[in-house]
């Protein structure tokens, strides 16, 4: 098929109007839509076309409509083209900038459908992207070089009086596949775990790590089997390991920090498919069946991590990755929220119950500090096999040492769980907290009943080790910030030295917790949609709402905007752009998910969402809507 056979058809905002463009064989058709009024308030409706059999091709917003003469050469031959949206012919705006937060989701059909056929063409596409098998992994025998990288004698391990995580960061396994390259079990270079292959368009080539060949030396960044990393979107991890027997009996699962936000994975135990990671999630914890474990030989975990082409995020196994070995009685989803309007702290903890018999479990807490509680009661709780309970309790609390961002005083809490015969079941890793409290009255904020200002370090994230975390935290109190938002691109998700730091520094931290989007927006009526997007926030909040520094969410990054969100009168008489009413009100539905999981109730915005929800909010980029 000549290249000069296919038709480019181009619908472009420009100084004389709407325009749709229709070239062929070298020659171009216009209609051209004059006096649109794009400031009018709701949505315009664009509609475009051509007919080759009647020689017209029209364009149209609303009930305006324009129309020219097609002539041009009819195609020969069909030819599979790329549909460009939301850019300009010859640049790639979009893929390089933030154009694409200003845009929802694209939906390409063959013909034209009302809105309720085009939901179920949605669903019909869902349910077959669900029904996709999964294929078999071979994997090649482990070398001597490999046994001795993979040996996890020397690996790191965390211990509490009942649980071991032991990681598996090192060298792993590595390859990038596409059409044009089948997936080879005999073919691996390596890559470091946590490690990121691809960033040279999306923040730099500093951004990513060094690729090893089969004899572990370096190679060049950027590149892989003499092509750009960035054009491959499926990658492939894999190690082995050796289970210890006294893992024989007990719970074990395997814990994933981070993928890149715009993957989604596959994970493979022996070969075989053990667990699906949905896209744009974090710390995933995928139960490992011990029936599945070999306890005489080497185990190998494969990753296969699918992206969806995105320039903007960073690919690779970007957190740790570990092995949890614990009792099949345990604590999960450990909390604590204080009061300082009411001198009371509050506790809760969730007891799951993975045995095959029914367990009387009582909960308790030890705080330590200055001032501290000590052992507190949480609760009790008969929780049925296979089930989960939960405990919470409520004391008060009223000379407790504040924690603020000039004395940020940190207390300690370790929780652990007791059979109905007084013996440890449980005891989790301690962990440290603040007893501090953030609130809104009016259009001040109050940290511990005292106005604050606010003054916000934004961006902060690359996670870094701690000692360097702490030595930015300290540069950052320097300055005179006392407070930091999180990145919201989804380059780094994995934050755990960064909020350790600012806990111990004073400095308050704005996490950024997904909320809806355009992608979720556009399929909210799918319960799937609604489903991963939970799954999403929950890992976050779960993960980061005990640390002292969280003291405000946001989310839904440049959905809400407008154009008079920076227009001072706008903000002072609380306009809110009403073509964006729906959008918002889906969005609560993502508050409605952060409060179910965040106890303390902790100030939320939305990202550049003007005037919707708790906080004004606006994008420094003028005219940006």
């Amino acid at each position: 098929v000549r290249r000069d056979a296919r038709v480019l058809a181009a619908l472009e905002k420009r100084a004389e109007g709407l325009v749709y463009t229709v070239s062929s064989a070298g020659r171009e058709a216009r209609a051209v839509l004059r006096d649109v009024d794009w400031r009018k308030p709701g949505f315009l409706k664009l509609a475009a076309g051509y007919d080759f059999e009647r020689g017209t091709l029209f364009v149209a917003a609303d009930d305006k409509c324009a129309t020219g003469k097609l002539d041009v050469s009819r195609p020969t031959a069909r030819e599979a083209v790329p549909l460009i949206v939301g850019d300009v012919r010859g640049a790639d705006y979009y893929s390089k900038t933030q154009a694409e937060g200003t845009l929802d989701e694209i939906l390409v059909v063959r013909e034209c459908l009302p809105l309720a056929a085009l939901a179920e063409v949605v669903e019909t596409e869902i349910a077959k992207k669900a029904k996709k098998e999964v294929v078999n992994v071979v994997n090649a025998p482990v070398s001597a070089e490999e046994a001795r990288l993979w040996d996890l004698a020397p690996a790191e391990r965390r211990r509490t009086a009942t649980r071991e995580t032991v990681t598996l960061n090192a060298l792993w396994r590595f390859q990038l596949t596409d059409a044009k390259r089948s997936f080879d079990a005999n073919d691996w270079i390596y890559l470091p775990v946590p490690g990121r292959y691809s960033g040279q368009e999306n923040g730099g080539a500093e951004v990513e790590f060094f690729l090893r060949d089969k004899a572990f030396r370096k190679l060049s960044i950027g590149t892989y089997d003499g092509r750009d990393t960035l054009s491959f979107t499926s990658a492939w991890f894999e190690r082995a390991f050796k289970v210890d027997p006294s893992w024989r009996g007990r719970d074990v699962t395997l814990k994933i920090d981070e993928l890149s936000v715009s993957q989604s994975g596959i994970v493979f135990l022996n070969g075989k498919p053990l667990a699906k990671l949905i896209s744009g999630g974090q710390f995933f914890e995928v139960p490992v069946p011990e029936h599945l474990l070999r306890f005489d030989g080497w185990n190998y975990l494969t990753i296969n991590a699918l992206d969806s082409g995105g320039r903007w995020t960073w690919r690779g196994v970007k957190g740790d990755v570990a092995l949890e070995i614990a009792n099949a009685v345990r604590i999960a989803e450990p909390e604590v929220v204080t009061s300082v309007r009411n001198g009371e702290i509050s506790l809760s903890a969730k007891v799951v119950n993975a045995s095959s018999r029914d367990v009387d479990a009582a909960v308790e807490a030890e705080i330590l500090g200055e001032r501290a509680l000590g052992v507190v009661k949480v609760g009790k709780v008969c929780v049925k096999a296979g089930m989960t309970g939960e405990v919470k309790v409520r004391l008060p609390w009223k000379d407790a040492k504040l924690w603020d961002i000039d004395s940020p005083n940190l207390y300690r809490c370790v929780f652990r769980l007791r059979d109905g015969e007084g013996r440890l079941c449980d005891e989790i890793a301690p962990f440290d907290f603040g007893f501090r409290e953030l609130t809104i009255r009016g259009r001040d904020f109050l940290l511990n009943g005292r106005k604050i200002h606010l003054f916000i370090h934004d961006m902060w994230m690359n996670e870094t080790d701690l000692d360097t975390a702490r030595k930015t935290a300290g540069l950052f109190k320097d300055i005179g910030y006392n407070a930091i938002r999180m990145d919201f691109s989804g380059q780094e998700q994995r934050h755990d030295n960064i909020l350790r730091a600012c806990d111990e520094a004073g400095l308050l931290y704005l996490p950024n917790v997904r909320g809806v989007s355009g992608a979720t927006y556009a399929t909210w009526s799918n319960p799937e949609t609604r489903a991963r997007l939970e799954e999403q926030m929950r890992a976050l909040v779960l993960r980061w709402r005990n640390h002292a520094s969280a003291a405000m969410w946001y989310m839904s990054v440049n959905f809400l905007g407008y154009d008079l969100d920076c227009h001072p009168l706008r903000i002072a008489d609380g306009y809110e752009e009403p073509a964006k009413r729906d959008k918002y009100l889906t969005c609560l539905e993502g508050v409605k998910i952060l409060r179910k999981y965040d106890g303390a109730a902790r100030p939320y915005f939305f990202q550049a969402g003007g005037n919707f929800g708790e906080v004004q909010t606006s994008n420094a980029y003028f005219c940006w809507w």
